[in-house]
């Protein structure tokens, strides 16, 4: 038995690492990729957790589709599958661990889960190569099922090392987890342009109008190249992570870490903000009620002795909260952060101030000068405001009214908090959240917000029709559908197939003649587009041959400065040509010369080339360069030798077609009757387990009931499962909230160790083995890697 299971996870290591190599060779950007393998997989041996770090830190960043073109794989597929051959390959079959709470739901998941992906991925077998179009394709199955799969496959390894090692690994997911939010928070930044205004930084306000613009009609999007079709995959990404780092925050931590963390949910916040959406800010909202819920069950016994205490607090933080947001609102930015310094330089004398000799006489002073720079700040603000017209005396008793609401509550709960003994540095929580609430109110009092909540009836309407309509798709009569559904990655095939006659969808074919390979573009909304780099100042020659059949139709190419999506129909920044044809049915060159002002650098968008067909038909595109004065070749594969590589299709508007845009129904049509009990199970025990651990005195459910909240809250208008590496971070927390281990159970590793020392003693041979996890000649080094880590982090 011992040798099938050691050859079973070793040809699983081994399939892994052939496919995480075929996706490094086979990249676009090769050798890139091969050295990122081959660094990455240096480092797990000298490391071996470093992929509890790796894995949540890198999933919002390693993604290339935009410039590869490629939808069915990415770089983060590389760095899991590597992992999980690394994971395999070190499997030590003769431990043995505590059986772990659902394990049969569990399994039931994975039979289940698989049937449905099986049945939409079957056919493909027949089918042979890889369709132009994954998305109307069986090929789609695979390009999401492995979301759920690799989640799967990593979640038992994850748990091993939460039993065996828990305070090691919890801090290496937490810095994990921590680096993902604010590698995606940057992220967000730069395609906000926050970044960019950072350099020159000539003007005051030209960074905070930047990063405080919520009024725009842009809409974030990462680097999720999943939405180029719009969804969810943003949303789910923030509403599932942040609760977490949000959780983060309640432990004991050093100033460091409580600064970088508290960095980190700010910028989480930030992000969900500016996604714009209606949901997301609701369900995590919601997940910070959630929060402060359960940490108040969870400090039941300590908030008895204190809850007079907290009255005040209760009352005082609302006062402070509505002052600030008040100030913002009428006088602007200045006095928002007169109003905060204010506050904070008040709660700190009130603290610091308390018990001493001459209290009172040492308070007064101290609240005559907070009193009175506030009122100087707030109203030199008003009087400066632009959206606002006061007077002098006007501005004054604004600014006095105001600077009581920021000063008083900040003495107040100084006091209270010495009184009751209560460390500086708890209060750092209470700060962050008031600075993170606070943000959410100047977002939603923007005119961009008060357009969106305008809407909600229309778009309420319009996504109850949509949700009408995927359910109609099902198939009637059909046991098979009604049990294990239409199979995982069929819902835009669906809709194509019924709305072929009604709606004009995305329609794009590589053909060939004469051995030439040419691009069929149909009649749409929606672009072709791919990433180039100019030289700014400089005059290039753009050729393309392509094939009409009307006179009246029509091909539009422009060079924009673009990420994913835009925001409106007209885009002033993008320079473009149309070319109409001179005959008909016959291959053309056109030409354009156009000269390039734009200056490319890392903190703006990248340049992009924009084809779009303005026709009411299919036009023929041979090729399509773009010479430059160095006479080198700026578009990848213009001849589509190597069929749509380096070439992505965007749809900015009409995003309907390609998502159910409501959870549940997106399981029960993909996967049948049984998938969505099942799921309806994982969520229902996930919420029991965490109340249980809860009940136990575990801090844990601090982290996953609103994580697990805010998840359902945005599946009632939205899809997240059908981005791939989104579906493996909300599974891995669904695992994690199901399964995590409880503290206070016993342990029963000392007999498995017992075992395994025995036999590497009969074996030392094996023993000597050095890429195995648990030898005994390895672990002093990894003991000292182990405290090198944690001493790092």
């Amino acid at each position: 038995m011992q040798l099938i299971n050691y050859l079973y996870t070793h040809s699983l290591a081994l399939a892994f690492f052939l496919l995480a190599s075929f996706a490094a060779i086979s990249h676009v950007f090769s050798p890139l990729p091969i050295i990122f393998l081959l660094f990455y997989l240096a480092l797990s041996i000298y490391f071996p957790r470093l992929w509890l770090v790796a894995i949540p830190a890198l999933l919002p960043i390693l993604d290339l589709s935009l410039w590869t073109g490629n939808l069915l794989y990415n770089e983060y597929d590389i760095l899991l599958l590597l992992t999980l051959a690394v994971l395999f390959w070190r499997k030590d079959n003769t431990e043995k661990e505590a059986t772990p709470p659902y394990q049969l739901l569990y399994w039931l998941l994975l039979i289940a889960f698989t049937a449905s992906f099986l049945k939409n991925f079957w056919p493909l077998l027949e089918s042979g190569l890889q369709p132009d179009d994954i998305y109307q394709s069986n090929w789609n199955s695979l390009r999401i099922g492995k979301g759920f799969f690799y989640a799967w496959l990593l979640w038992p390894f994850i748990r091993r090392e939460l039993y065996v090692h828990p305070k090691l690994s919890q801090r290496l997911l937490a810095t994990g987890i921590t680096a993902s939010l604010l590698i995606f928070g940057l992220l967000v930044l730069w395609e906000r342009h926050v970044l960019s205004a950072l350099p020159p930084f000539h003007d005051r306000y030209e960074f905070l109008s930047a990063l405080l613009d919520f009024s725009s009609t842009y809409r974030i999007t990462g680097w999720f190249t999943e939405m180029h079709v719009g969804g969810e995959a943003v949303d789910g990404y923030l509403v599932s992570l942040t609760p977490l780092v949000v959780y983060l925050l309640t432990r004991q931590l050093r100033q460091v870490e409580f600064a970088i963390i508290s960095l980190a949910a700010g910028l989480g916040f930030y992000a969900v903000i500016v996604t714009f959406t209606r949901t997301t800010i609701a369900s995590f909202t919601l997940s910070l009620f959630v929060t402060l819920l359960v940490l108040i069950v969870s400090k039941r016994n300590s908030f008895k002795s204190t809850h007079n205490a907290f009255l005040p607090t209760f009352v005082l933080f609302p006062l402070c909260f509505i002052g600030l947001f008040l100030g913002f609102k009428l006088a602007g930015y200045q006095a928002l952060l007169t109003g905060l310094i204010s506050f904070f330089a008040a709660l700190l004398s009130g603290y610091f101030l308390f018990g001493r000799n001459r209290e009172w006489q040492w308070l007064g002073i101290a609240a005559i000068a907070l009193l009175t720079l506030s009122v100087v700040g707030i109203s030199n603000s008003a009087l400066e405001s632009k959206w606002h017209f006061f007077s002098y005396s006007d501005a004054i008793r604004l600014a006095v009214l105001l600077s009581i609401s920021h000063v008083s509550p900040g003495f107040l709960l100084g006091r209270i908090a010495k009184k009751q003994a209560i460390p500086l540095k708890n209060l750092q929580i209470a700060a962050v959240f008031i600075g993170l609430f606070l943000f959410l109110a100047i977002g939603l009092s923007s005119t961009r917000f008060e357009q969106r909540f305008s809407e909600v009836s229309g778009d309420l309407s319009t996504r109850e029709h949509h949700w009408l309509q995927m359910i109609s798709f099902r198939t009637p009569d059909s046991f098979s559908s009604a049990v294990i559904g239409e199979g995982v990655g069929t819902i835009p095939g669906l809709f194509y197939q019924n709305t072929l006659l009604t709606r004009s969808l995305p329609s794009f074919r590589i053909a060939e003649e004469n051995g030439q390979a040419y691009l069929i573009l149909g009649a749409g909304e929606f672009n072709f587009f791919q990433k180039i780099f100019l030289e700014p100042e400089q005059n290039y020659h753009l050729t393309v041959t392509a094939r009409f059949k009307s006179l009246a139709d029509k091909l539009a190419i422009g060079v924009c400065k673009k990420h994913i999506l835009t925001s409106e129909h007209y885009q002033p920044s993008c320079i473009s040509n149309g070319f109409k044809p001179s005959h008909i049915d016959t291959w053309d060159a056109y030409n354009w010369d156009f000269k390039y002002n734009e200056k490319d650098t890392w903190l703006d968008w990248p340049t992009t080339l924009v084809i779009h067909n303005d026709s009411k038909q299919a036009v023929e595109i041979g090729s399509i360069t773009i010479d430059s004065p160095t006479e080198n070749q700026v578009i990848r594969n213009g001849g589509f030798t190597d069929k749509l590589q380096s070439w992505l299709w965007v749809i900015d508007f009409d995003h309907l077609p390609w998502h159910s845009k409501q959870l549940f129904i997106h399981v029960w049509l993909e996967q049948g009757g049984l998938g969505l009990v099942l799921f309806i199970c994982l969520l229902v025990f996930a919420f029991k387990h965490q109340c249980v651990l809860l009940a136990k005195g575990s801090s844990v459910p601090l982290a996953f009931l609103p994580s697990m909240t805010a998840v359902i809250l945005e599946g009632f208008t939205g899809t997240m499962l059908d981005a791939p590496r989104v579906c493996t971070q909300i599974y891995l927390i669904l695992f994690a909230a199901l399964q995590w281990p409880d503290p206070n159970a016993p342990k029963n590793q000392s007999n498995s160790r017992s075992v395994h020392s025995s036999r590497n003693q009969r074996n030392p041979g094996r023993a000597a083995n050095p890429i195995a996890i648990n030898n005994h000649s390895t672990h002093t080094r990894r003991t000292k890697i182990s405290a090198i880590m944690e001493s790092l982090i």
